[in-house]
């Protein structure tokens, strides 16, 4: 079951189920996810909606925009497993583990860990071992390998594709 983990800026993560159809975010009460206090978006910002098997956000032609994966978003985006939105200053994560992104290891996705204050993740996963064994790994985000030689676990490590920052994963 597809649902959202809504990180209000300063505020406490609350999750929002999307099997009654469409979300609608923004600063208006009538919204079913409200950022009231953020000017940075919106009265009706985006929606997240499902369409056939998949969900996609709809940003509502907004001046600010709606980011996923921290770019910003022309008109729509098919959500996938682990996507992080960006509204003004809040995160929503989507989750949806029969979607997940190709090709990408979920153990990775640390930085999302921290995002949403869930602790570490497990660690990486095995076709990502060798990877690892060689001083690299993959961005959760979009895929790029990442240099990471010479850094600890837990450590900061950027993508310079899609600008997210993730943690270092433990060996595997």
């Amino acid at each position: 079951m597809a649902s959202l983990l809504v990180k209000p800026a300063g505020g406490k993560p609350f999750r929002v189920s999307l099997d009654s159809g469409a979300v609608t975010v923004g600063r208006a009460s009538a919204n079913r996810v409200t950022f009231a206090d953020d000017p940075k978006v919106s009265r009706e910002h985006c929606r997240i909606e499902r369409r056939g098997t998949a969900f996609v956000v709809v940003d509502l032609g907004t001046s600010n925009g709606t980011r996923v994966g921290g770019k910003k978003i022309a008109g729509q985006k098919e959500l996938w497993h682990k996507d992080i939105i960006g509204v003004g200053a809040a995160k929503i994560l989507y989750e949806d583990p029969s979607r997940p992104r190709a090709g990408l290891a979920s153990g990775l996705v640390r930085s999302i860990a921290g995002i949403f204050g869930r602790g570490s993740a497990e660690g990486p996963a095995a076709d990502d071992s060798a990877l690892l064994a060689k001083g690299r790994m993959r961005c959760p985000q979009c895929g790029t390998v990442l240099n990471i030689s010479g850094k600890a676990p837990g450590d900061r490590v950027g993508c310079p594709r899609c600008r997210t920052i993730h943690h270092v994963p433990r060996g595997g």
